[in-house]
């Protein structure tokens, strides 16, 4: 549709000109000349880009009618008060921040629309706009509204919601005309009694506002007939409320309500009543006087029992109870003779009585989740029914009588005891839905054959060994699932459901496929993984429509030829099957889009594979594939492209026509080299190359991305190639072992003792070159346990790690070897499996017994292998466990945490040779004489040996560019230079601080701790590398170490440490092992401090782990900035800050820094008076804990304390945890040593409805501790849910549930196997919620994947999801039928083909069938979907959309049956609602469109409405995303906390044709 940029000034001659619409144009300005149309009394210019419009237009002195909605529009001029006639004013979504005073010259205005505009306030002559009767002033900001508005005599209709007002004027009670106000989502924590007053009004909405009471004077509103308190703080009502008889809609929902008062029952004009979601434990018998009640919502409530005078409700057709703690139903329900709907779910009921049998009308049942056994023979007489419900009940049998219910179209038995099925089922021939899921079925009998209507048939996680043959009469079946029975066979008749779409019978038994499965032609989606097939029949060829094919973790060795034939498969899956080879037909195959060939043994594959240039997801991983040929660049639309794990030496130069790229997987390869045409996957963003022994380019240039590998070519072309040699060795060891003395006698080349004061802290750094060969980096730890903090960064991969072991004071005791030697071990195992140890013993001159010591360790060695050994078997067999237990929406996960474990018995630790004995201490002249080589010269030697062995390091030489190599030596002159300066100019004065004039009388040169991004330009063109060449290879060094840079740090992201050593002394002084050398820092102690003050400093950080700002900047050089200090140490998770408030000026505050480790101080005692040893009743407690087996991170805990800080608030700390609040949740977190494990717990308490709350609340928490086990791929760590019953009942060693994902498969409760399963609870709080899952499995190692938080929802299944589609057409009354209708549904149909959205298409549905329909697919398994969508097509108006019969249904009940549907959790649900909302008619603009028509056959578009005329309506509805922006936790969060929840109504986008109360606006055909 064309579109104006400009309006040309001509239009100024259009002097008769009265409506001119412009709206929804590009229009930037206007021209002077509107303002020569002075006869205008209609102009509408919603919807353009004006950000300010001419002077002219404010001549119009004609207008009658502006519309200004939607434009950027920031002010309003003064001359808006020239427009006196006009009567309707629309200024809604602009940019308005102020209403200008003038606006009260427009005394004609009836309507004034200022919604969602950020205004904060309103003049006070907006008192003057005395004719207004219609006000909208919705989402602004309004924090007050003034006095001024009670002057509004006139108003009918006022929108105030969502504006964060905490009061209301008095002079509120002045709009005595009002009818319609609406206060929902403010601030009001009360009204003013003057509310009363309006007298007139009828409806009111409070909800979400936080009421704690209402005014008596709320009684005098007695015209009210709707009435919305929802979501409120109200604890109880004044007693007036009940004198509002008129209400006819009350809405209590979500208040903390106990009790309701006898005078309750006054309200005998009620028909809709919401209490779900209160406290309430009982109704008053009162309630019986209801009479004129239809709908009643309790659900969710505490309550035990029910009022007799409930039988007096015999209009009530809807009533749910779910969720309530009903023991047993009053058998005066048996009354509610009108009763359409019942829903009792989840109550602990263990019977019903006999009258509910006389509630014949009931068409709705719902039982689930409760306890009965036996139902009473009386249910079976509701012979109308048409839904039942009867999941997660303890049903053992089901009576004969069930065959009387001969209108049931949905049947769910799911989750029940039924070990057999009556014969009499076969009489349900209205059936369509019928789900038995996870019962002890064994058998199935004959008559299930009759059951000739079903379409969807659940038989999943049962115990059926056969079918019956009859189970091919169903030949209107579309949908079985037989997933996880011992299925040995199926019968030949299989092969009449030739209506089956989906057909799932992964994790059978089957050994083979009858040869009649062919038959099933219409077969879209099948999945037949985890059976011992070990071929499939050719037969299976004739499944032409077959889109999804899952054949993982058979016993394939070969497909048959005739799989050619399925030309419309889109997802093949081939995972886990011992074959070979590949039959040729494969690449018939064009379609397919998704091809997993992971862990099968092929060698090779057949040329016809590289033919399927659809593919976009290819995995090859896990095959010993030794080449790839060219052809591989045929497949040019490959965006996901796994190789791990494979054989491969050599990559074809062709992988650079796969430009479509984005995800590639090479771990684990033999691959030495990476073709240069790797460069040109410009598209790829995720690049894994772990475990390559990768030399050009070197793992750390393909760290980089494709960008740094394709630099590092284009500069190896630019210059020569250089073959650099470095080794990082790393020398650990506890205290006064001799590092520093050995590491100064390497490289020195003759013996050296260090003295007591040069020892080293945290960690120092030298270089060693002892031949020409090979360069080491040489890491000197501090043994101190405070220096552990540090450590932990600076142990990586590729490093040679030396252990120095103190014979002098080694014993052969296990204390002694856990201390010098099992501690580091696990610490290096830990950090870096796999690394290569080679271990030291030191001040052999001062130990005789050495070769005992020897024997010890190594024995002892021995020993600790052999229990990371058991650890990691015990690890891999509970994962095990969990793989034959866990539903097929786990595996993912739980082949991942495989994965890790396959990764940690690859790479173990590996030990050179036994313990080298040595010693430093010069020798004696008789040992010179002799010339005897010194003991520490065969280290020299080893250093050398296990260096050049390319087993142990196959990446020490790595080809680099010479320019490369030149800038490296130039920065290395540059330090050594700088480094000669200093000595010189400060030798003869050590005392001296930097700045200060030596003895000499020279001026005593600062240390360089960094240089600036200028200075390494300038040393980047003496090594000829231009600017634009710099940045490639400072990434390299930085990977490398060579360099630290922290870009990401406001302080620090202009500066490069090019001396790390320089970066970790500035923690020398503030990492001590000694605290009180700590406060002797000479700058300290000469401050301006007293001995006092000092002594109270050191007391805070022995005690609390604090210390000031100011004092820690004395602790430092003098020319350190203290903020690069602490923002390098709150990167590292050192600590964090915190300010402190003056008591005396709030204005000014103290800067602290929290450092954990310091703490020392055990549980505080006033921590029970907040949390309590005792869980109140009416709570529950949610606890995640992480069980680390065996050996824990020094510092693990207090790096956790620190990263989460910015998620709580109000904490207090102790040595081994924390208490804090987040979302007003208190939370608990502690760590605790148990025998060898240690247990990291993370707990919140809360009301059971508030669960999604809860864990939105302490997950968070879970995923910082799971990112700072990352850094640790060795530690072996599982996750739980502590039992809530357990921790409740206070049992020792409370049961642990593995941590998982909430499926489908899940019921309400669980049971505790800590008592024999006698005792249960809620699935909310033992099953995570999908949808924070992102994070918490454990990155699988052969990948090595950086956490990722997912920005986009999931779209990868075939099809995308499933669409249900209900439109009605023709209605009881013909003057409603939608001819039209026609045309949208062969839309909706193009689209959903389009989308890969599976169809479900319901035509000309009753209400009670729309219900019935969205009920039935919202209860069915989408586990296998990654989204829903729903179309509804018909009328409706402000009670809801009508059935074909003229008859309601809600449109957010609708929509909520799909919000409480697991397996859609965590996955989008989209809903397009075309049909009328109301009957108030939307003046609308009038728009001319002359340029063409929407449609073929369209006629000119005008005006019509939906509710009587029979207009029909085409309707392009927007068709969902394949690729939405998911909620994640980001979004959801708090500005400063980070926090994230998993909301009731998350992942859904309801879309409506209009807004509420009005009608809908179409086009005429």
């Amino acid at each position: 549709m064309p579109t104006l940029h400009i309006l040309p000034p001509e239009v100024g001659r259009l002097t008769q000109l009265e409506k001119l619409d412009l709206c929804s144009n590009p229009l930037q300005t206007l021209p002077a000349e509107v303002g020569h149309c002075t006869n205008v009394k209609h102009l509408a210019l919603s919807h353009c880009q004006l950000r300010t419009l001419p002077f002219e237009v404010w001549k119009l002195t004609q207008l009658e009618w502006l519309d200004l909605s939607d434009i950027p529009l920031q002010t309003l001029p003064a001359e808006i008060g020239q427009h006196t006639k006009v009567r309707h004013l629309n200024l809604s979504h602009c940019e308005l921040y102020t209403f200008p005073p003038e606006v009260g010259r427009l005394t004609q205005l009836e309507q004034l629309d200022l919604g969602s505009n950020p205004l904060q306030t309103l003049p006070v002559e907006v008192g003057q706009l005395t004719s207004v009767r219609h006000l909208d002033l919705s989402n602004c900001d309004l924090h007050t509204l003034p006095p001024e508005v009670g002057k509004l005599t006139q108003l009918e209709w006022m929108d105030l919601r969502s504006n964060p007002l905490q009061t209301l004027p008095v002079e509120v009670g002045q709009l005595t005309s009002v009818r319609h106000l609406d206060l929902s989502n403010c601030d009001l924590h009360k009204l003013p009694p003057e509310v009363g007053k309006l007298t007139q009004l009828e409806w009111m909405d409070l909800r979400s506002n936080p009421l704690q009471r209402l005014p008596a004077e709320v009684g005098q509103l007695t015209n009210v007939n709707h009435l919305d308190l929802s979501r409120c703080q109200l604890r109880k009502l004044p007693p007036e409320v009940w004198k509002l008889t008129q209400l006819e809609w009350l809405d209590l929902s979500g208040n903390p309500l106990q009790t309701l008062p006898a005078e309750f029952g006054q309200l005998t004009n009620v028909k809709h009543l919401n209490l779900a979601n209160c406290q309430l434990h009982t109704l008053p018998p009162e309630v019986g006087r209801l009479t004129q009640l239809e709908w009643l919502e309790l659900r969710s409530n505490p309550l035990q029992t029910l009022p007799t005078e409930v039988g007096h409700l015999t209009n009530v057709k809807y009533l749910n109870l779910s969720h309530c703690q009903l023991h047993i139903l009053p058998p005066e329900v048996g009354r509610l003779t009108q009763l359409e709907k019942l829903d009792l779910c989840s109550n602990p009921l263990q019977t019903l009585p006999a009258e509910v049998g006389h509630c014949t009308n009931v068409k709705h049942l719902a039982l689930s989740h409760c306890q009965l056994r036996t139902l009473p023979f009386e249910v079976w007489k509701l012979t109308q029914l048409e839904w039942l419900d009867l999941s997660d009940i303890p049903l053992q049998t089901l009576p004969a009588e069930i065959g009387q219910h001969t209108k049931v179209k949905h049947l769910n038995l799911s989750h029940c005891e039924l070990y057999t099925f009556p014969p009499e089922v076969g009489k349900l021939t209205q059936l369509e839905q019928l789900d038995l899921g996870s019962n002890p079925l064994q058998t199935l009998p004959v008559e299930v054959g009759q059951l000739t209507s079903v379409r969807h048939l659940d038989l999943s996680n049962c115990d059926l060994h056969t079918l019956p043959p009859e189970v091919g009469k169903l030949t209107q079946l579309e949908w079985m699932d037989l997933k996880s029975n011992p299925l040995q066979t199926l019968p030949v008749e299989v092969g009449q459901l030739t209506s089956v779409r989906h057909l799932d019978l992964s994790n059978c038994d089957l050994h083979k496929l009858p040869p009649e499965v062919g038959k099933l032609t219409q077969l879209e989606w099948m999945d037949l993984r985890s059976n011992p097939l070990h071929a499939l029949p050719a037969e299976v060829g004739q499944l032409t429509n077959v889109k999804h094919l899952d054949l993982s973790r058979c016993q394939l060795r070969t497909l048959p030829p005739e799989v050619e034939r399925l030309t419309k498969l889109y997802w093949l899956g081939l995972s886990d099957n011992p074959l070979q080879t590949l039959p040729a037909e494969v690449g018939q195959l064009t379609n397919v889009n998704h091809l997993d060939l992971s862990r099968c043994q092929l060698r090779k594959l057949p040329p016809e594979v590289w033919k399927l240039t659809q593919l976009e997801w290819m995995d090859l991983s896990g095959n010993p594939l030794q080449t790839l040929p060219a052809e591989v660049g045929q497949l040019t639309n490959v965006k996901h492209l796994n190789l791990a794990n494979c054989q491969l030496r050599t990559l074809p130069h062709e992988m650079g026509k796969l430009t479509q790229l984005e995800w590639l997987d090479l771990n684990s390869n033999p691959l030495q080299a990476l073709p240069v045409e790797v460069g040109q996957l410009t598209k790829v963003s995720h690049l894994y190359v772990y475990g390559d022994p990768l030399i050009k380019p070197p793992v750390e240039v393909c760290s980089q991305g494709i960008s740094g590998i394709r630099q590092y070519f284009d500069e190896l072309e630019r210059s020569e190639e250089n073959v650099s040699a470095r080794l990082k060795v790393v020398v650990l060891g506890e205290k006064m072992a001799g590092k520093t003395s050995l590491v100064q006698t390497l490289r020195r080349g003759v013996s050296s003792l260090t003295e007591e004061e040069d020892r080293t802290h945290c960690v120092e750094i030298t270089q060693w070159t002892p031949d020409d060969n090979i360069t080491f980096e040489v890491y000197d730890f501090g043994g101190h346990d405070v220096y552990h903090l540090t450590h932990q960064f600076f142990l990586t991969q590729d490093a040679f790690y030396l252990l120095l072991v103190n014979l002098e004071t080694y014993s052969c005791t296990e204390q002694r070897y856990t201390e010098a030697v099992g501690f580091w071990l696990d610490t290096v195992n830990a950090r870096v499996p796999g690394a290569v140890v080679s271990l030291v013993g030191s001040k052999k001159d001062r130990c005789r017994s050495y070769d005992v010591i020897r024997e010890d360790i190594q024995r002892r060695i021995e020993l600790q292998k052999e229990m990371w050994e058991r650890q990691r078997i015990a690890r891999l067999t509970s994962i095990q466990a969990s793989q034959q237990t866990g539903s097929s929406e786990l595996m993912e996960d739980i082949s991942q945490q495989l994965a890790h474990i396959d990764y940690l018995s690859r790479q173990r630790l590996r030990i050179v040779g036994n313990l080298l004995c040595v010693s430093v201490k010069p020798e004696s002249w008789f040992g010179r004489f002799f010339s005897r080589s010194p003991s520490w010269v065969s280290l020299r030697n080893l250093l050398l040996e296990t260096a050049n062995n390319k087993t142990l390091f196959p990446t020490l030489r790595r080809v680099l560019p010479k320019t490369w190599v030149l800038f490296q030596q130039l920065l290395k002159v540059s330090m050594d230079t700088e480094t000669e300066s200093s000595d010189e100019e400060g030798s003869d004065d050590k005392s001296l601080s930097s700045g200060e004039t030596s003895s000499h009388g020279r001026t005593k040169q600062p240390a360089r701790y960094w240089l600036t991004l200028t200075e390494f330009k300038r040393i980047g063109r003496l090594a000829e590398l231009s600017v634009e060449r710099l940045e490639p290879v400072l990434s390299y060094l930085q990977q490398v170490g060579t360099i630290l840079r922290y870009t990401d740090i406001p302080e620090l992201k202009e500066l490069v440490f090019h001396d790390p050593p320089a970066l970790i002394e500035f923690f020398k002084n503030l990492f001590h092992h000694s605290t009180k050398a700590i406060f002797e820092t000479p700058r300290l102690q000469s401050a301006n401090y007293t001995r006092v003050q000092l002594s109270g400093f050191e007391k805070d950080l022995c005690d609390c782990g604090l210390i000031r700002k100011d004092v820690l900047t004395c602790m430092l050089p003098p020319n350190i900035s203290p903020d690069i200090v602490t923002a390098l140490m709150q990167h590292f998770g050192l600590c964090f800050e915190l300010k402190v408030s003056d008591k005396t000026d709030p204005a000014q505050h103290t800067v602290l820094y929290k450092i954990p480790w310091y703490l020392h101080k055990q549980t505080p005692g006033e921590l029970m008076s907040v949390w309590q040893e005792h869980l109140p009743e009416e709570q529950e407690q949610l606890q995640l804990m992480c069980d680390i087996r065996g050996f824990c991170p020094r510092g693990l805990f207090q790096r956790f304390s620190v990263g989460i800080h910015h998620l709580v608030k109000d904490r207090i700390d102790w040595k081994d945890g924390l208490m804090a609040y987040r979302q007003d949740y208190p939370i608990l977190v502690c760590s605790k040593p148990v025998a060898d494990d240690t247990y990291i717990t993370m707990a919140t308490r809360g009301r059971l409805p508030q669960a999604g709350e809860m864990w939105g609340v302490v997950h968070p928490l879970l995923e910082v501790l799971i990112q700072l086990l990352q850094e640790w791929p060795g530690v072996l760590y599982s996750l739980h849910v502590t039992c809530a019953h357990c921790i409740k009942a206070r049992l020792d060693n409370p049961h642990q549930y593995d941590l998982r994902d909430r499926t489908a498969d899940d019921g309400r409760d669980v049971r505790c196997p800590r008592v024999k399963h006698t005792a249960s609870t809620s699935a909310d709080i033992v099953y995570r919620p999908s949808r924070l899952s992102v994070v918490t499995s454990r990155t699988s190692l052969t990948q090595m994947r950086p956490s990722q938080q997912n920005d986009y929802y999931k779209m990868t299944s075939d099809p995308r999801g499933l669409a249900l589609i209900i439109s009605n057409i023709n209605f009881t009354d013909p003057s409603r039928n939608r001819p039209g209708g026609e045309k949208d549904l062969d839309r909706l149909r193009k689209i959903c083909e389009k989308l890969k959205l599976q169809q479900k298409i319901r035509e000309d549905l009753t209400a009670q069938e729309i219900e019935a329909a969205a009920n039935d697919v919202s209860r069915r398994d989408h586990s296998s979907y990654d989204c829903f969508v729903l179309f509804l097509l018909t009328h409706g108006d402000v009670a809801g959309v009508l059935g074909t019969d003229g008859q309601h249904v809600s449109a957010e009940n609708i929509v909520s049956s799909f919000q409480a549907c697991q397996s859609l959790v965590g996955k989008p649900k989209i809903f397009f609602i075309q049909a009328c909302r109301g009957v108030d008619r939307d003046p609308g603009q009038e728009h001319t469109d002359t340029t063409g028509t929407l449609d073929e056959g369209r006629s000119t578009p005008q005006a019509g409405r939906e509710a009587s005329d029979g207009a029909t309506e085409t309707t392009k509805s927007p068709p969902p995303p394949t690729s939405a922006p998911a909620a994640s936790a980001a979004s959801l969060e708090s500005p400063d906390a980070g926090e994230r929840t998993l909301p009731t109504a998350s992942d859904r986008l309801v879309m409506y044709a209009t807004v509420h109360e009005q009608l809908t606006w179409l086009f005429i055909v």
